[in-house]
């Protein structure tokens, strides 16, 4: 609603519960709330994720995660809608600790989700600041924190682990080597049972073919696609970004870039969210300012 200029309607909201009153009717939330928002202070959190399992990694959390977020959101509106700024801040700042708490993740899905949830907390942000709801001291304690957020970081980071994935998954592959061909047309290789036997075709692809696969993806890695993103101003340019997809999607396919597409994550389309989740959160930082 923040980007079409218009505040939530809370008025819809009451259709959701038995109370009229939202506050009362999101009190049965508070003991939940009120525990996460404790929890998100300490410094750091790690969730039990098996990246051994590489592209078949199992995130429940991240459904958990926005939920919490989409909460806090609204507890967040309806506390403003009735003059409690103070208590909206505490859920927008619980929100971008929440969100920074997938920083360290280095899986694409968890950068999504973090991006979504910023998103989703900028909704209170901007409903307060367009009302002028904040005093000085909130906007800056919110100046401060929002100023922590580096999405071309995370993208970084993310990227970084997508690549040493791919590292992984090559190895893998030399151990089943007829999944190359159900990443040549896009499909997971854990499609195929992991306990089938060996094939004559497993034994008859040669084992360079993986490597060169490994090797071919690393440079397109090292000199075409970091390269093309601004580390030091933090900038995205959406031309460099065309340009790499248009390069992997034209490459000529031979057996040395049989998975070469399947393994690379849509760089236009994450690339993009990153710079818009970017700048919107340096919008606000100037909002605040």
């Amino acid at each position: 609603n923040y980007r079409l200029g218009r505040a939530d309607n809370l008025s819809m909201w009451p259709e959701c519960f038995t109370n009229t009153d939202l506050l009362v009717a999101l009190s049965k939330c508070d003991p939940i709330l009120h525990e996460i928002t404790e929890a998100s202070r300490r410094p750091y959190c790690r969730f039990p994720i098996r990246y051994e399992d590489n592209f078949d990694v199992f995130l429940p959390h991240l459904n958990r995660m926005f939920a919490l977020v989409r909460a806090y959101r609204l507890r967040a509106s309806v506390k403003l809608s009735v003059g409690q700024s103070d208590a909206a801040l505490a859920d927008v700042q619980t929100s971008l600790r929440l969100a920074d708490k997938l920083n360290g993740e280095p899986v694409l899905m968890s950068f999504l989700v973090r991006v979504a949830m910023l998103d989703i907390t900028r909704e209170p942000i901007w409903e307060a600041l367009a009302a002028h709801r904040w005093n000085e001291s909130q906007l800056a304690a919110l100046q401060a924190q929002l100023e922590k957020v580096d999405q071309c970081a995370s993208l970084g980071k993310m990227l970084q682990g997508e690549r040493l994935c791919v590292y992984s998954m090559a190895l893998w592959l030399h151990s089943h080597p007829t999944r190359l061909i159900n990443l040549s047309i896009r499909s997971r290789p854990t499609d195929l049972p992991y306990d089938e036997p060996e094939t004559w075709l497993e034994r008859a692809i040669p084992s360079g073919w993986i490597d060169q696969n490994q090797l071919n993806i690393d440079r397109f890695y090292t000199e075409t696609l970091l390269p093309a993103l601004d580390w030091e101003h933090r900038r995205i340019n959406p031309k460099k970004m065309e340009q790499v997809d248009h390069l992997s999607g034209t490459m000529r396919a031979t057996p040395y870039r049989a998975f070469f597409k399947g393994l690379l994550p849509p760089m236009v389309v994450v690339a993009a969210k990153a710079a818009l989740s970017q700048t919107r959160v340096d919008e606000a930082v100037v909002a605040c300012a």
